[in-house]
């Protein structure tokens, strides 16, 4: 849907502190956030300058605090010390300090009582403020959150100048973060629980532009030997001197984001924006790539957007450090005539990338793929859904294969030249075998779903997973971004019918742009990654651990 790339919004706060609030599953729809001010001048009634500030932990701090202390204090230039706690002797002296976690300043003690009386069962709760004698406190209702609130203040509200370090954080204001764990119910009793919600990534306000971030895409390893487990994401960046698609880790199990590479257009450095990225880990050996290596798929598009775009795949060897451009599926004109959205998947011994192609002026997309035995040269063009009625529009594949064997694929429908289509319908096929007839002039079924209020019609961005678990038939999983704010789509009968349950990650009218799921080794676990709101206008990269409970079944 390129066409129609979609904004993040969110609502402004009149109240006097700035609050950044996560996206709490049973807030209130009318809840509002401002941001902290980010201008490039200090706020009116704090320096904001950092020079003479102490780094304060806690002497029994767990080994994550005291490091995220230590690389907080080398990024402002300043010292890091533990308090009078079990193995510290920093004694409080009344000096400019920034608190990390439970020190014993009465001022933690203070923000950590606020904290944890504003909210229960919660996670990764954790509020940063400048008191009133200009001391800046971060606490977290446990050691991770703490964490968390560090990485957020590192990446996104100190900025290095010549003249020193400044926090962009007004006195009297607070940011703070925090998420209600919920348990969904469908109408058979299946449920849905989270068991981790954190944030992936969040732009820095300084030098975000457009969108910000959005089209996460979210794997584990499970070919990979002793690194099994790790999970790796990646996503679209806009901001200002920055090209190529950010690949973040997390080695607990997605409770913590961490930078770890950049995958970078080489081949044509004239395409230096980069859009739609899919990971996905091969599960054999294909050609001279073995079983585990990663491969990331996306469109780079030159930089006004009307010359050239490639669907290009880059490779892995050593678990996402390092990037190797290695091949171009295919290529074609800009924005008007470009392609779009690749998927790859591995079936029938071959690597097969599906996409939305721009480039046929017969149609004004069509939906096609081509398969690979190695990697690097790629088959013929096969078309999958190519309307006869030229104007209509598919859009934004994705595939899973179910436990009957057959393939699910939803995608987005609508026409420029017909009235009431600005948001997409959804459809979909299902079919026996990827290379057997799609039917292609066949728009297929609209995914509708039922809630409690009725009939409820999803439209554009879609994305879909099957589990194993949830019933005779696993759980298939669907959500988009119209629609999707406050629901996702689960059908137990493969796809015969579908109902609309919460959404563990609600996102306002323009975010939720290509949310993402993959299902664990275990069947029952689903990593869910979508972009929500940050800021005035940008989005940011949300991950939730969904595990689908069948009581009848004590799974």
């Amino acid at each position: 849907m390129k066409k129609l790339r979609l904004l993040s919004l969110v609502l402004a706060s009149a109240c006097s502190l700035a609050i950044f609030t996560g996206c709490p599953a049973k807030q209130d729809p009318a809840a509002t956030a401002t941001t902290a001010s980010t201008d490039n001048t200090p706020a009116s009634d704090f320096t904001g300058k950092l020079d003479g500030y102490t780094v304060v932990y806690p002497g029994f701090a767990a080994a994550s605090i005291r490091e995220s202390a230590a690389k907080l204090a080398k990024l402002i230039g300043c010292e890091a010390k533990a308090d009078k706690g079990a193995s510290g002797d920093y004694a409080d002296n009344g000096g400019l300090e920034i608190l990390v976690g439970d020190t014993d300043r009465a001022e933690s003690a203070a923000a950590k009582d606020a904290l944890t009386a504003a909210g229960s069962k919660r996670a990764y709760n954790y509020s940063v403020t400048v008191t009133d004698n200009n001391r800046i406190v971060i606490v977290g209702d446990k050691p991770d959150a703490t964490v968390e609130a560090v990485i957020a203040i590192c990446e996104s509200y100190i900025e290095k100048r010549d003249d020193g370090s400044y926090l962009l954080l007004a006195k009297g204001q607070m940011i703070s973060d925090g998420y209600d764990l919920p348990i969904i119910t469908a109408s058979n009793g299946v449920r849905f629980k989270s068991e981790i919600i954190s944030t992936v990534y969040q732009p820095n306000l300084n030098l975000a532009t457009s969108k910000g971030s959005q089209y996460p895409t979210i794997i584990e390893l499970q070919h990979n030997g002793s690194s099994n487990g790790i999970l790796l994401a990646s996503f679209e960046v806009f901001a200002k001197g920055s090209s190529g698609f950010r690949v973040y880790r997390s080695s607990d199990k997605g409770a913590t984001w961490k930078p770890l590479s950049t995958a970078v257009e080489k081949l044509d450095p004239t395409l230096t924006k980069h859009w739609e990225p899919h990971l996905f880990e091969l599960p054999c050996q294909v050609g001279d790539m073995p079983e585990g290596t990663i491969l990331l798929s996306g469109t780079t598009i030159n930089s006004s957007n009307d010359k050239k775009t490639h669907v290009t795949i880059w490779r892995s060897f050593n678990q996402g450090k390092t990037w190797e451009q290695y091949s171009v599926v295919a290529e074609a004109g800009g924005l008007n005539e470009g392609l779009w959205e690749p998927f790859i998947m591995y079936e029938n011994g071959a690597l097969y990338c599906f996409y939305s192609d721009d480039s046929d002026p017969e149609h004004d997309q069509k939906l096609v793929y081509r398969k690979s035995t190695d990697g690097v040269n790629w088959g013929e063009l096969v078309e999958i859904a190519a309307f006869e009625e030229s104007h209509w529009r598919p859009g934004m594949i994705s595939i899973a294969k179910m436990g009957n064997g057959k393939y699910f694929m939803p995608y987005e429908v609508g026409s420029r030249q017909v009235a009431g289509y600005t948001d997409y319908d959804i459809y979909f096929k299902i079919v026996d075998d990827l290379d057997g007839d799609w039917q292609k002039e066949d728009h297929g079924t609209k995914l509708t779903s039922v809630t409690k209020g009725g009939a409820k019609i999803i439209g554009s961005a879609p994305f879909c997973a099957w589990a194993p678990a949830g019933g005779e038939c696993g759980t298939l999983i669907v959500t988009a971004n119209t629609g999707g704010q406050k629901y996702i789509y689960v059908s137990f009968d493969y796809g015969k019918s579908f109902e609309a349950i919460e959404n563990p990650i609600p996102t306002e009218r323009m975010t939720g742009y290509s949310p993402s799921f993959f299902v664990l080794d275990d069947g029952k676990t689903v990593l869910y990654g979508n972009t929500t709101n940050w800021g005035d206008s940008f989005g940011q990269i949300k991950f939730v651990r969904l595990v689908i409970e069948d009581p009848l079944k004590n799974s």
